[in-house]
């Protein structure tokens, strides 16, 4: 917000959604006497909210143009609002595709708080240009002044509330990552009961197979494949439930 002889140059963002996030719009505005301009690169909702709701109060339109500020600044400040019923939604679904398994989760984790770290710089300037309209602008009716300074709070609130859900992205974070090393360690004690279980016929195959002269029992004693096989069986019965009852199967 820059103060000149007769009229105040201000730069706020507007935020309108889209399907993958957020677009911040520029608004120039040149504040006056008893005029409002507004410069900006493409057409803004956020306009036509401002000029609806300022055209809805007949009584406000005799405070000049105080109250045409007014209603755009508000227009603008409840468009962050959108931004935060937004960033809750996806948490939600992102700590539920967390806690469900989901290899996706941490991919929109990233983009979300990539998305968070972006909106601050960008919402943060509306808080400061109100502070300094508040304190400079002499044009400001009275009874507007509460008006203001409750579009301020307003949006100090919602960055608040950003910063807030920033800090719960960490922690979602950290969970993520904790659920990845509880299932690597799952799959990890699979592995090792698969392997518990099949050591004891491998070994005992592979030593037969070593086609050596002495083992017991034989190979040529007729019953001696019927032995091994039973002992083989038991052997993966054993591993078997043993890596059950530990947990591991």
């Amino acid at each position: 917000c820059d103060a000149y002889a007769g009229y105040h140059f201000i730069v706020v963002y507007a935020a309108e959604i889209t399907g993958d996030g957020f677009l911040p719009r520029e608004l120039n505005l040149f504040w006056g006497p008893n005029y409002l301009v507004t410069i900006h690169r493409r057409p803004a909702a956020v306009l036509d909210e401002a000029r609806r709701r300022w055209e809805q109060h007949e009584a406000r339109q005799a405070q000049g143009v105080a109250s045409l500020a007014y209603a755009l600044l508000e227009s603008l400040v409840e468009g962050y609002f959108a931004i935060q019923d937004r960033v809750r939604g996806r948490m939600e679904e992102i700590e539920e595709a967390i806690f469900k398994g989901e290899e996706s989760a941490a991919a929109d984790l990233f983009r979300l708080r990539k998305e968070l770290l972006r909106v601050p710089r960008l919402l943060a300037p509306t808080g400061h240009v109100l502070a300094e309209v508040l304190r400079r602008e002499r044009g400001i009716p009275e009874e507007l002044r509460p008006y203001f300074q409750d579009v301020q709070d307003h949006t100090v609130h919602v960055l608040a509330e950003l910063d807030t859900y920033r800090d719960l992205l960490g922690t979602a974070l950290d969970v993520q990552v904790f659920y990845s090393f509880n299932r690597l360690g799952k799959i990890m004690k699979r592995l090792t009961a698969v392997t518990v279980v099949i050591l004891v016929p491998n070994f005992v195959a592979s030593v037969y197979g070593m086609n050596f002269a002495h083992i017991v029992p034989p190979s040529e004693w007729q019953y001696g494949f019927v032995v091994v096989a039973a002992f083989l069986g038991v052997m993966v019965a054993w591993g078997f439930i043993h890596s059950r009852l530990l947990g591991w199967l």
